[in-house]
């Protein structure tokens, strides 16, 4: 499992990224629910109302910048702590993003796991039903690894890295905010209906 820090999020060091299974498996039955416990989902409203949506979303890609650009400033030297503090980083910001388009298109920001998660994996292209099993999960970390063993290699080059680093995490945030507002999100986020007597979800997100 990959080192637990005083932080709680329990996340990996850079070798324990070159184990992408142990990686997975951790985001998945961890570490999401641990960023997703810790969004403070008032204060992404609050900073909606007052920034409006395009503003917050520029808001924490530039905040998601800041670790693409320190973990890339001095090459393989900072990429040994850089990294996981950007991928936790990285993570945070696209889920604050996230419940940030929510909010704006429904007027809800009090979302359960399960509903957000189906938006993040249909964000970044993943299938999800309407249960997100531990498959789904999987499928999402396996291509937010996929994405940020593409920005390492480019950022073992000192100073360069830093550039990339920030103008990657910078776009990749902003992407995020319009794939999410393209994601099944109508008038309420939860359309599930829960079948009486068996707690079963019969329902589903709406187009």
């Amino acid at each position: 499992m990959p080192g637990v820090g005083k932080d709680g999020y329990g996340f990996c060091t850079l070798t324990d990224m070159n184990n992408t299974g142990k990686t997975t498996n951790f985001l998945a039955t961890h570490a999401f629910r641990r960023i997703f416990a810790r969004v403070d989902k008032e204060a992404v409203k609050r900073s909606v109302d007052e920034m409006g949506l395009n503003g917050y979303i520029k808001h924490c890609a530039r905040l998601a910048a800041t670790t693409g650009i320190v973990s890339g400033i001095g090459g393989a030297a900072t990429l040994i702590i850089g990294v996981p503090a950007d991928m936790l980083n990285n993570l945070t910001q696209q889920f604050r993003v996230t419940m940030a388009v929510i909010y704006a298109k429904t007027g809800e920001y009090e979302v359960g796991f399960d509903d957000f998660m189906a938006i993040v994996a249909v964000s970044i292209g993943v299938e999800a039903g309407v249960l997100i099993t531990k498959s789904v999960l999987t499928r999402v970390a396996e291509r937010l690894l996929i994405r940020m063993s593409e920005k390492t290699a480019a950022r073992l080059i000192p100073f360069l890295g830093a550039a990339i680093g920030g103008t990657t995490n910078y776009l990749f945030i902003k992407g995020i905010g319009a794939a999410v507002s393209r994601a099944v999100v109508k008038a309420s986020v939860r359309r599930a209906a829960v079948e009486p007597g068996t707690g079963a979800v019969i329902g589903a997100w709406l187009p």
